[in-house]
Parts: structure tokens; C-alpha cells; sequence
């Protein structure tokens, strides 16, 4: 994958001491450079002044060298053509040996300096930057310095060219990238570039002045900045590029996490093949995360990350959701201007059509906006859930609706809230229990805080998409869904209350057969909650049976109920004799004493059946002629023949 410098003598790529090019420059011209002294050169140190006598003789080399080509072509040569003629005499050099190091590094140093390098051939003078200085024993070479006015002027050209010469970022390429981030206004110019590589995922697809339209895989830039972050000269321009390095290599994690096509796998196992320690890419992208964190001195919030297992959370592609959670959870105590850089930030991100970034921006944006001094930011997010509400993605749920049980922390937050009841009550029927479970929890905690705002509408609403719970098979959705269902009683308006009576109503068989539930939990929560149910519906009398804990007194009151509500109870005793629970099928022939249970599987009910015939038989035959038409048996004997031959094999739920 990466360009390897071309065969040739080796002799042309042994590496020369500090005295040659003084040498070579006398050879050729026939005279000796003397360098008069000035009084400034005792202020410099050695390095220095080898330095400026080194860029001299650069200069002077290729001045001679591009006069001896105007000579040969007998006119003055064009800059484009000058430039040409260089590379060419390199790539030359590159066949024949007949430049060493030494004088390529002067030549392409002084095409530099001279400023007739071209936009057009930077990436043919970067590559051979790279190439001749592979080459050498030692890479830390003067001509490595030739790469920084090509970087200050053409940042992009130099940035992905570097990139496609050395996608695994060897040690030729450190030493270049080193160069660029040694002067701090270039730095700043290559970071911006390397942040758009690595914002790309998987490719970022550009094309440089020499028209090369090569996609640069982003994990590419990911190893670089993992080098340069090992720089001490890089701190202040990643300082000022923090959130937007961070960002990037945030989106890398979360993307390889859910998805890394096969091409990515390819060009990383071609990367790591040398690597003593290879990684998958996006464990490759946490541990530069880590480092990245270190370098701006986020300490704290990275060892409390660690602490919690972070790292194994968010590279985890099942629980991808909590690790993001819990990272923007450390960072809340960063600054301010940081925290509300990366919320605006992820609702841009939110914005766009693009499902890969929607689980990190919500995760980050959730988070956020639990800090205090950034509350008066959650109205765009509470207009915007009720799309999201609606996801089939169950990650995005979970993330979502653990979101808002942590915002909804007090009464005007749980306002706004509340007017996504419609959309959470939809979660309750949800397959997943723990969906469901969230739903209930954020439910109650919505009516803790907002006390005594639901109308006949949502009060109704809830009831209905509660109801079904009471038979959920998870006994905590059951006693969420019972306590929640006393709450929406509880916090009605009170002059909305009879219009929800008929609601209630709906929910005292249910509640009745859970008072046998076998989670004694559950079975006092539904008596509870049946007795406010008695109270709400102003039944005195059952209100003091079931204080008195009189449960099957309780079920005879309510079957002598006669009427339209008797019809209602019967229907709603029918639903429950397929449940999957025994003690609730039981409750059902208390109730109903229905001759279709005598065979039932469970030997208890069976035999409670026959027994409940018989005495009802009994009974009836004594008071035919008072109740007539109306007596329990008979509503239930009519109710069972209308009933539709599929609803005897299922069971409501």
C-alpha cells in the first residue's frame, strides 16, 4: 500500500555528514562559499547556524543548477518548467544515482524557497520527500524540513498526499508530521485538514492538485493523529481542535462499532500486519480517544470513565449506547463553552439523514442537557422526540427513554414532558419487557412531578394502554402498570373525573384477580388500588370490603350488579380464562363459575368450577322467578353463546 522509494545503486542513498554539502557546492563551482560572520551568529547556537548555511547552499546549488539547464535550452526557462525540470532530474536520481541524498534535499529544498513549487506538483515533491527520505538510515534528516512551506502554503495537498505515501503512518511519516507540527501556524492549518479526513467514515473522498481522486480511508488519518498526539510540540493545536478532534474519532468508535465494511477490514489488516500489538479499528480509536482526553488534560473524567468500564461499554455493540452515556455523563463537568459547543454540534448532527449518527448525538445531547446551566436548551429536543419515539430501533429507545427519566427532575420539565404521554404510552405494548418497564418508570415519575394535570383525554388514554399490563408475565411490568393506573386516578382534574368513571370501571375484574396474585407485591399493590378505585367510583360498600380485605365478598358485589355494568364484568371475566397465570384463571371461575372450566388442566379450578355450577344452579333454581332474565348465570350462559369461537383460544393481554 505504501509507495516504497524506487530501486537504485546503493551507493546514491548513503547518507552524507554535515560537512558535504559544503563540499559538493565548492566541487561543483570550482570555488570555496565562505560565510562571513555577522555579530548576531554568536546569539545562535551550532544547529542553528549549520541550519542557515545549509538553506544557502540549497539556494545557490539550484540557482547553478537551473542555470546550467537555461544554458542548455538557450532561452530563460518558465517556473512551471523549472519546476518540471527538478522532479525530473529526481526521479532521474532516483534510476541512475546520479544525485545522493544530499543533493536531493537541496534540490527540493531550494525549488521551496525559490517559490516556484507550483500548486500543481506539491504532491509529486511531497511523495518524493517521503520516498528519498525513506531511504536514509536516519529519517530525521534535513530534507524533512523542506515539507514545511509546502504544508504553510498547501495544507490539503500535503496533508492526503502524506496520507496515501503512508496510510499506516510509518516512522518516515512521524517524522514528517512531526516537522509540520513543530511551527504553530502550520500546525494549525494541517490539523483543519486531518479533522476532515477523519470526520469521513469510511472515505474521505477528495482529489489533489495533480487531479488524484484516491479516496484516504479516515482510519488513516486516526493512526497519524495517534502519533502526533505523542508529540509534545502538538498540545496547542490540539487544544484549540479538542472538540472537533473529538467529535471525529467519537463518530469513528461509534461507526466501526456498528458497522465496519469488509474494505475497511482489508485496508486495516494491511496497516497492522508489522504492528507488534494489532487492534480491531475501533479499539484502534478508543485508545486514541484515551490519549486525546490525556492531552488536554481531562484527567479526571477519563479515569471515572475507565472506573466504570467505559471503554469496554462503547466498543460493546450491544450496550454501545450506555458507553456514549456514560462518557457525555464525564464530560458534563467540563467548561461550559465546551459543553454547549458539543450539544449545538450534535443537533446539527442530529438534523441531517443520516441513521448512523443518530445514536451518538442523541446519547450526547440527552446527557447535556441534565446540566443546569443548559435547561433553557431542551425545547428543540422535546419537539423533536416524537419522531424518535416511534423508532423500531430499540437501542434508540432505550437511550431515549432513559434520557428522560434524568430530565424529568422537576415540575417544568416534567411539563413539557408530559405532552409526549401519547408517544410513551405506545412504548407499553412493546414486545421487549424492559421497553415497557422504562415506559412505566418514566410514567410515574412524569405524574410524581407534574401533580394533577391530566385531562378526561390522557386520562383515558392511559388507562387503556394500562389496563393490558395487569397481565403482562413480567410480575415488575405488572406492578408498575397497577401502581401507574392508581397515579392517573390519583392526578385527574377532579372536575374531569366522571368523564374517566367508565374507564375505571373497566379495571375492578382485573384488579380482582390479581388480589391472589402469586407476588404478594403485586397482590397488595392491586388491592390498594382496586380500594381507590372503589373510592373514585364512590362504592361504599365495596370500599369497605376490600378494606376489611373481604376479597371474595368483594366478587359477589360485583356480579350482583345488574345490567349493562353485569355485562361488562362477565366480557371482562371471559378475557381472563386463558391467562397464562393460574391464580388469575381461578379469580376468572370465582367470578364466573363457567361449566367450560371443569376441565381445566389445574385440578383446583376444575373442582372450584364444578362446585360454583352446582351451588349456582341451586341458587338460581330458588330465585328464577325473581331475577329471571337478569340473573348472573344467565347473562353469563348468553354471553358465552355470542361469544366468537376464536376468543376462547386466546387470551386478552
Amino acid at each position: 500500500m505504501e509507495e516504497r522509494p524506487p530501486s537504485q545503486p546503493m551507493e546514491a542513498w548513503q547518507e552524507v555528514d554535515d560537512e558535504s554539502a559544503r563540499f559538493m557546492l565548492s566541487r561543483r563551482q570550482g570555488r570555496e562559499l565562505v560565510v562571513a560572520p555577522t555579530w548576531a551568529d554568536a546569539a545562535l547556537s551550532k544547529e542553528a547556524v549549520e541550519e542557515e548555511l545549509w538553506q544557502e547552499l540549497a539556494l545557490e546549488y539550484i540557482r547553478d543548477f537551473l542555470e546550467k539547464k537555461e544554458k542548455a535550452y538557450g532561452d530563460n526557462l518558465k517556473p512551471t518548467t523549472k519546476a518540471q525540470i527538478i522532479l525530473n532530474a529526481i526521479e532521474e536520481a532516483a534510476a541512475s544515482g546520479h544525485f545522493n541524498t544530499e543533493e536531493v534535499a537541496m534540490l527540493l529544498h531550494g525549488l521551496v524557497k525559490l517559490h516556484i513549487s507550483l500548486s500543481e506538483h506539491v504532491p509529486k515533491m511531497v511523495k518524493s520527500i517521503y520516498q528519498w527520505l525513506a531511504s536514509v538510515r536516519r529519517p530525521e534528516h534535513r530534507l524533512a524540513k523542506s515539507i514545511l512551506p509546502l504544508a504553510e502554503e498547501h495544507p490539503h495537498d500535503v496533508v492526503v498526499t502524506l496520507l496515501r505515501c503512508s496510510p499506516s503512518c510509518d516512522r518516515t511519516a512521524v517524522v514528517l508530521w512531526g516537522v509540520m507540527f513543530s511551527d504553530g501556524e502550520t500546525s494549525k492549518l494541517v490539523m483543519n485538514e486531518l479533522v476532515r479526513v477523519l470526520e469521513d467514515w469510511p472515505l474521505h473522498r477528495t482529489s489533489t492538485a495533480d487531479r488524484d481522486n484516491t479516496a484516504v480511508y479516515s482510519l488513516a488519518a486516526t493512526r497519524a493523529l495517534r502519533e502526533i498526539l505523542n508529540m509534545d510540540t502538538c498540545v496547542l493545536a490540539v487544544k484549540k481542535r479538542f472538540p472537533h478532534l473529538f467529535l471525529a474519532v467519537l463518530f469513528q468508535i461509534s461507526f466501526s462499532t456498528q458497522h465496519t465494511p469488509e474494505e475497511v477490514h482489508a485496508f486495516w489488516r494491511e496497516c497492522t500486519r508489522e504492528d507488534k500489538e494489532p487492534h480491531e479499528p475501533k479499539r484502534f480509536a478508543a485508545y486514541t480517544m484515551a490519549r486525546l482526553l490525556a492531552r488536554v488534560d481531562c484527567l479526571e473524567q477519563l479515569a471515572a470513565f475507565e472506573r466504570g468500564r467505559g471503554w469496554e461499554l462503547l466498543i460493546s455493540p450491544e450496550v454501545h449506547h450506555l458507553g456514549l452515556t456514560l462518557l457525555a455523563g464525564e464530560l458534563k463537568t467540563t467548561s461550559f463553552e465546551l459543553r454547549l459547543w458539543i450539544l449545538h454540534a450534535m443537533k446539527r448532527r442530529l438534523s441531517r439523514e443520516e441513521p448512523r449518527w443518530k445514536i451518538a448525538a442523541m446519547a450526547f445531547i440527552l446527557e447535556m442537557l441534565t446540566c443546569e446551566d443548559l435547561r433553557e436548551q431542551d425545547d428543540y429536543i422535546v419537539r423533536l422526540l416524537p419522531r424518535y419515539l416511534h423508532s423500531e430501533d430499540e437501542m434508540m429507545l432505550d437511550l431515549l427513554l432513559r434520557g428522560l427519566l434524568k430530565m424529568c427532575d422537576g415540575r417544568r420539565r416534567a411539563r413539557k414532558i408530559a405532552y409526549l404521554l401519547s408517544d410513551i404510552l405506545a412504548l407499553l405494548k412493546h414486545e421487549e419487557k424492559y421497553l415497557a418497564m422504562l415506559a412505566l418508570v418514566l410514567l410515574i415519575r412524569i405524574l410524581q412531578c407534574i401533580d394533577r394535570l391530566l385531562n378526561r383525554h390522557t386520562a383515558r388514554e392511559m388507562a387503556v394502554n394500562l389496563r393490558p399490563l395487569f397481565e403482562h408475565r413480567d410480575a415488575t411490568v405488572r406492578l408498575l402498570a397497577i401502581q401507574l393506573y392508581m397515579d392517573v386516578m390519583d392526578f385527574t382534574e377532579p372536575i374531569e373525573k366522571r368523564h374517566v368513571r367508565s374507564e375505571v370501571r373497566k379495571c375492578l375484574i382485573p384488579l380482582l384477580c390479581h388480589l391472589d396474585d402469586d407476588v404478594e407485591e403485586v397482590a397488595e399493590a392491586a388491592l390498594k388500588t382496586l380500594t381507590f378505585a372503589a373510592k373514585f367510583l364512590k362504592k361504599e360498600k365495596l370500599n369497605r370490603m376490600l378494606k376489611a380485605r373481604k376479597k371474595w365478598r368483594a366478587g359477589e358485589y360485583l356480579a350482583k350488579e345488574s345490567g349493562r355494568i353485569t355485562k361488562l364484568y362477565l366480557n371482562q371475566g371471559l378475557r381472563y380464562l386463558n391467562s397464562p397465570h393460574e391464580f388469575v384463571r381461578l379469580a376468572a371461575v370465582r367470578f364466573l363459575a363457567l361449566e367450560p372450566m371443569t376441565d381445566d388442566p389445574s385440578a383446583t379450578i376444575s373442582s372450584l368450577a364444578v362446585q360454583n355450577i352446582l351451588i349456582l344452579r341451586a341458587v338460581e333454581r330458588r330465585r328464577n322467578s325473581t331475577f329471571g332474565k337478569h340473573t348472573v348465570y344467565t347473562q353469563f350462559h348468553k354471553a358465552w353463546q355470542r361469544m366468537p369461537s376464536w376468543l376462547g383460544s386466546c387470551w386478552w393481554c
